[in-house]
């Protein structure tokens, strides 16, 4: 029953990015080896980008995907990956070190999934996050108030973003 809820869901939200994000990069890897993904930061079997955007989360996620690779906004599942996503952030936006992850509210619950589908094993919510302020703060980004620390934020707000790409090595 969860399974079937959430492919309804993401093909729904499929389907509503059609409409709502415009033109998006036509531009697809063939080979996800580090040549083939230019400035990432590779760790283990995934490379990680930051982009300026600024973009709503789903157009940064449907970005992320149309470049192929597998790829999604940012899952975090370790200290370490969220030191290295928020360093991306950091230094592609040294003034504002805020940007999207692939962190989203399962719908009228206060839990979260990622994007990408992998387990939500690991979470660094800055005080009093999430908040979902207003009933509309679905979407996860780091929060220039707090150092890579988390916040709830409205899905609409455009940003830059972390893509995660997974490589051929």
């Amino acid at each position: 029953m969860k399974a079937a809820f959430l492919l309804c869901l993401l093909c729904s939200l499929t389907l509503t990015l059609a409409f709502v994000c415009g033109p998006l990069p036509k531009e697809k890897f063939e080979t996800c080896d580090s040549k083939g993904l230019s400035n990432c930061t590779k760790i283990g079997c995934s490379c990680y980008q930051y982009f300026q955007g600024p973009l709503s989360f789903y157009c940064a996620n449907e970005f992320c995907r149309n470049r192929g690779c597998g790829g999604h906004l940012a899952s975090i599942h370790s200290s370490r990956e969220n030191n290295l996503v928020f360093n991306l952030v950091r230094q592609g936006s040294p003034s504002n070190p805020r940007g999207w992850i692939g962190g989203l509210r399962f719908p009228k619950t206060n839990l979260f999934i990622w994007s990408d589908g992998t387990k939500w094993d690991y979470n660094y919510w800055a005080a009093h996050q999430p908040d979902n302020w207003q009933s509309s703060e679905d979407c996860v980004h780091f929060t220039e108030c707090n150092v890579s620390r988390w916040n709830d934020l409205s899905c609409s707000t455009p940003q830059g973003f972390v893509c995660k790409f997974h490589h051929g090595g």
